[in-house]
């Protein structure tokens, strides 16, 4: 979908944003254009847009957390941030691992468990709901950290 397109590019520039190396650097910008390609492809000769792309879905999912796991690798490595609680990225990549995370199989299975039921989706997206709770306070904990002084 379009939306999930427009979320990663917007996270993966984020993120850009936060690394100093020029490798990690180069390697956003070649897995974004390559995840591009891709739910260009999936949208318009795969699985087009009548039904939930699971597969742009599952991936955005996964490279996402591995980001969010690589920024808290180069976090912590370099331990130059001594409060994390006031760190507000730190907040942010924090909510988007908790969100994809707990988002990832919904995503991937939807169009299947909607298949066999309706109510199950439902159950489903019920806790995707909570989750999304959730991940929206830490969002705006994080932007709230970063307004000025």
């Amino acid at each position: 979908s379009v939306h999930r397109i427009i979320e990663y590019a917007a996270f993966s520039m984020l993120f850009y944003d936060a690394f100093s190396s020029r490798i990690i650097r180069k390697g956003i910008v070649a897995v974004l254009i390559c995840f591009l390609f891709f739910s260009v492809v999936n949208l318009l000769f795969l699985q087009g847009d009548a039904q939930f792309n699971t597969w742009t879905q599952g991936i955005s999912c996964m490279l996402l957390m591995l980001l969010v796991l690589l920024f808290f690798f180069e976090l912590f490595k370099a331990g130059k941030v001594k409060r994390l609680e006031r760190h507000p990225l730190f907040w942010v990549a924090s909510a988007a691992l908790l969100y994809f995370a707990g988002s990832m199989f919904l995503f991937i299975f939807s169009n299947l468990v909607l298949a066999v039921s309706n109510e199950a989706l439902d159950a489903l997206y019920s806790i995707h709901s909570v989750i999304n709770m959730v991940t929206n306070i830490c969002y705006a904990i994080g932007l709230w950290l970063s307004l000025p002084k």
